[in-house]
């Protein structure tokens, strides 16, 4: 689901706090 940033794939990995729709 990260068709909000697909050019940015590791902002999971850099961001977490900033995606909490996967938590």
């Amino acid at each position: 689901m990260i068709a909000l940033r697909p050019a940015q794939p590791d902002t999971l990995q850099l961001r977490p706090a900033q995606v909490p729709a996967f938590q």
